[in-house]
């Protein structure tokens, strides 16, 4: 068993190990640069390579890190101006549903006034042509009806206004 746990151990170490390292393009060859190591088809190079060819190596490491950096950077900020354009549409949509909700209100509310304008001159009518109402209750009727007229009056010009 413990065999197969140093082979599984060092297989997942060099798995793990070329998977961190990065590629690197110098001279039409494919280099991978883990740590300070520089690995071409599997081999470790180091020592074999030149300190010239290991400085491109490097630099171009570093050249392409800050690019990575540079495009992430620029993702983000991608995504963060998306984001806002986002919440700024939600917000907007919010604003025309209130507005919608407001509308729908006062139409229902001037509605409901009209009608009970509606219902209180009919009954004002009906008693009135059966001579049923004395000059206080005629009086009476018609401030309740004045005062509906304006509160009809007011829920039009809120209307208007929304």
């Amino acid at each position: 068993m413990k065999p197969l746990q140093i082979v599984m151990i060092t297989l997942f170490l060099c798995v793990v190990n070329i998977g961190l390292a990065q590629e690197v393009r110098h001279n039409k060859q494919t280099f991978y640069v883990s740590g300070n190591f520089v690995f071409n088809a599997g081999e470790n190079v180091t020592e074999t390579l030149s300190l010239d060819d290991k400085k491109a190596i490097f630099s171009k490491l570093k050249a392409n890190e800050k690019a990575k950096e540079k495009a992430i950077a620029k993702a983000e900020k991608k995504a963060r101006a998306a984001e806002k354009k986002i919440k700024q549409s939600e917000k907007a949509l919010k604003k025309e549903q209130k507005l919608i909700r407001a509308k729908e209100k006062a139409q229902s509310q001037l509605k409901r006034v009209q009608s009970d304008l509606e219902k209180e001159q009919k009954k004002f009518d009906r008693l009135n042509r059966k001579d049923k109402l004395t000059p206080e209750s005629t009086f009476k009727f018609e401030q309740r009806i004045l005062k509906l007229n304006e509160k009809i009056r007011r829920a039009q010009l809120k209307l208007k206004a929304i």
